[in-house]
C-alpha cells in the first residue's frame, strides 16, 4: 500500500466495536482481527484509490 498516493481504510465491525485502520500501518492490520469469512469495508480517497482498493480486494481474495 506504499505506493499508492492516496489514504485507506479497512473497516471491520466486531460485535458491538468498529475497527478501522489504515493497512499502510502492519500493526494496523494486525488490530483489525479480520478472519475468513468475515465481511469488511474498504475506502479510499485520493489519486489512485481506485487501484489501491482494487488491490486490497485481490489481496484477501474478494471478489
Amino acid at each position: 500500500m506504499q505506493k499508492y498516493d492516496c489514504e485507506v481504510f479497512i473497516r471491520n465491525q466486531s460485535g458491538n466495536q468498529i475497527h478501522e485502520v489504515n493497512p499502510k500501518s502492519i500493526l494496523g492490520l494486525a488490530t483489525l482481527q479480520l478472519r475468513n469469512g468475515v465481511e469488511a469495508t474498504v475506502r479510499a480517497e485520493g489519486k489512485d484509490a481506485e487501484d489501491a482498493v482494487n488491490e486490497i480486494i485481490r489481496f484477501f481474495g474478494g471478489e
